[in-house]
């Protein structure tokens, strides 16, 4: 619980430190590069140890967990309805969401597109993705 607790302090400080660097000035601005139909990604940065990413979502992420890594989420613009673990809520622009490793999570996105800073460690690649039913 204690290295638990330390990890979330660690992102948010990363993240509160990033409001007033050039990368979180240039993802609270990013614009789509290309059409997309769902989910566009843009990843910011990445190495061993941790990876960023501005993602765009217009209608859901379906419910996935990631077996090696966590996640921490910004909401950058829009609104939504987020699914974590048992629990479901409504996300909107300014909320931080941690999502702990092996943690089932999902995303719906009613109207509009839900914009977000995902924040990844260790760094994420994409084959930890497990889908659920």
């Amino acid at each position: 619980m204690r290295i638990l607790f330390t990890l979330t302090l660690t992102l948010l400080l990363v993240v509160q430190l990033a409001a007033q660097s050039p990368i979180h000035q240039a993802a609270r601005d990013m614009k789509p590069g290309k059409p997309y139909e769902n989910v566009l990604v843009q990843k910011l940065f990445g190495d061993a140890h941790a990876s960023g990413f501005v993602i765009w979502i217009r209608h859901n992420v379906p419910l996935h967990h990631h077996a090696m890594h966590s996640e921490t989420v910004l909401i950058l613009a829009g609104k939504g309805r987020m699914q974590l673990g048992e629990e479901e809520r409504s996300v909107r622009k300014g909320d931080v969401i941690f999502i702990p490793q092996g943690t089932p999570h999902a995303v719906q996105v009613p109207h509009g597109v839900l914009k977000v800073l995902s924040l990844q460690a260790p760094e994420f690649d994409g084959s930890d993705r497990i889908l659920h039913d």
